[in-house]
């Protein structure tokens, strides 16, 4: 898979792991769902995926879309991520996986 400027992503024992890496609150914009469209659509080739983890660098998981990217002229190109998304989940492979995702953070685990 190529490299990503904002989606870190690797594959460990079945385990697809994909870090949202766009500081500071991980904000969508229309780059970073391309990367996100275009990992997710390779993790539809591969077989050996069983469980897919997202989580995310810095102190927020993602705040949402980026409003700089909701200009008349752009308009077009975000729905066309936003429904690359919706298709990608009529893929039977993907359909597959969603039961198996999760959200993972740097949370602690500690006794009371």
């Amino acid at each position: 898979m190529p490299e990503h400027k904002f989606i870190r992503f690797e594959i460990q024992e079945g385990v697809a792991n994909i870090t949202f890496d766009r500081p500071k609150h991980n904000v969508f914009n229309i780059d970073m769902l391309n990367e996100l469209n275009s990992v997710l659509e390779g993790l539809t080739q591969d077989t050996e995926i069983k469980c897919v983890v997202f989580m995310a660098a810095g102190p927020s998981w993602c705040a949402g879309v980026d409003v700089g990217d909701h200009k008349p002229e752009l308009v077009d190109k975000m729905i066309s991520h936003l429904t690359g998304y919706s298709n990608l989940q009529r893929n039977w492979r993907f359909r597959q996986l969603l039961p198996y995702m999760a959200h993972a953070s740097e949370a602690e685990w500690k006794r009371p």
